[in-house]
């Protein structure tokens, strides 16, 4: 109402006692308070962020609102690896192919939604969520259809602290890859992991009812 047109919404300044609100649901709160006092569409909000890194943390940021991304981790991890020697050529050039190939997976994600400008992507919260509660849904991404559900705003917290005390509990933070996405050895199990392939192939080979 004082004029301000761009709010940047930024998780830098985290510390030890003071752990970074997740980005996503920063921007949907911020939004929903601009909309309920009739501003919403005299600023864009700026997103600073550690957290997003891949195409799809782009599209669920603009998906609701956000109208800029800046992810500085991700830029800085970047320019570490080139100082390193782990990226070949200059960071310029490792920045740029990143900001591409964040672009071209943003374009992929909105045309199969049949949507051909990033201006009609836009706010238009096409997501369905998984595992979070239809109060906590309703309360900060209202009308995005829930389908199972479980965790609230305490859970999400729990979930945020601990996380977050794991990054200064330790002389050397490091990023640990629980195979959450991707099979690995001694992670987070998957349907579709190697073993069950195997067995599965086993099984219609050899018609192995113990396999099956």
């Amino acid at each position: 109402k004082s004029g301000t047109e761009i709010i940047i919404l930024s998780d830098m300044d985290i510390s030890k006692e003071r752990p970074a609100i997740p980005g996503l649901l920063a921007a949907a709160a911020s939004f929903k308070a601009l909309q309920q006092a009739g501003i919403a569409n005299r600023a864009s909000l700026i997103m600073e962020t550690g957290e997003a890194r891949d195409s799809h943390h782009m599209a669920c940021l603009i998906g609701y609102n956000v109208s800029a991304v800046y992810p500085y981790l991700a830029l800085q991890t970047i320019r570490h690896m080139c100082d390193k020697g782990e990226i070949d050529g200059s960071y310029e050039t490792a920045a740029l192919n990143y900001k591409t190939a964040l672009e071209e997976g943003l374009y992929r994600v909105i045309s199969r939604m049949g949507i051909s400008t990033l201006s009609s992507y836009y706010g238009a919260h096409l997501f369905d969520t998984i595992c979070l509660n239809n109060d906590f849904v309703e309360e900060y991404f209202t009308g995005t259809p829930v389908t199972i559900e479980a965790d609230g705003m305490q859970e999400i917290e729990r979930s945020l602290l601990y996380r977050h005390a794991a990054g200064f509990d330790v002389s050397e933070p490091f990023l640990e890859n629980t195979g959450t996405i991707k099979f690995r050895k001694g992670g987070e199990r998957h349907a579709w992991s190697p073993p069950n392939i195997a067995t599965l192939h086993k099984f219609l080979r050899e018609k192995d009812e113990k396999a099956y």
